[in-house]
């Protein structure tokens, strides 16, 4: 069975090293683009039809601009999308100038329930990863 020997990372030091491998880790964000994209044109018309702006014909044609390629800046949609397909709750702090002041915007997208949230913050045209000194 080709999955039972594939060479899945087995310890955190190796996952690091393969988040940190920027070919390897753009593997993990286009699959991650695609599976937003699935969701997003199976759930088009009763949930983002109606948030999409712009000058799309179809669930189709805004993934195929929006969603798919890696070039594009990801956006609420994709984030909804993922944390919905996924069963995750993501927290985005957004230092993009929006808030008041010195404020910044933060904004958590999922199911509530759950008893680990990933944080990211934003800048304009990046995330990163968010990492608590708390430990459980």
């Amino acid at each position: 069975d080709a999955l039972s020997e594939a060479n899945f990372p087995k310890s955190q030091s190796q996952l690091e090293k393969l988040f940190a491998d920027p070919v390897e880790s753009m593997y993990l964000v286009w699959f991650c683009r695609l599976l937003c994209a699935g969701y997003i044109k199976h759930n088009w018309t009763e949930r983002f039809q109606y948030f999409v702006t712009g000058e799309y014909t179809s669930a189709e044609d805004y993934c195929s601009k929006e969603v798919e390629p890696t070039s594009v800046e990801c956006g609420q949609i994709q984030i909804i999308s993922l944390c919905e397909h996924l069963g995750v709750r993501i927290s985005v702090v957004y230092l993009d100038g929006n808030g008041t002041g010195d404020e910044t915007l933060a904004y958590s997208f999922g199911p509530e329930n759950r008893s680990v949230t990933m944080h990211l913050l934003y800048r304009p045209g990046h995330y990163d990863v968010i990492y608590s000194n708390e430990t459980e």
